[in-house]
């Protein structure tokens, strides 16, 4: 948000220049997220017999959250 121009945001220049040198990504592809989540799910889906992950899953707390 910083970047956009959202100095609200809590990110200074600082804090972005530190995270910058330690190689921080700042753009995530969504994609790439939707596809491993979507694999996750296949693997629920053959071990559980449905799609209807718990939303606290505790062997996957992301995939609880994504669905």
């Amino acid at each position: 948000e910083f970047l956009k121009g959202n100095a609200s945001c809590g990110k200074t220049r600082r804090r972005i220049r530190l995270l910058d040198n330690i190689g921080f990504e700042w753009s995530m592809n969504t994609t790439d997220l939707w596809d491993a989540r979507y694999e996750e799910l296949v693997s629920f889906v053959k071990q559980f017999g449905n799609a209807h992950v718990p939303q606290s899953f505790a062997e996957n707390p992301a995939l609880g959250q994504w669905v």
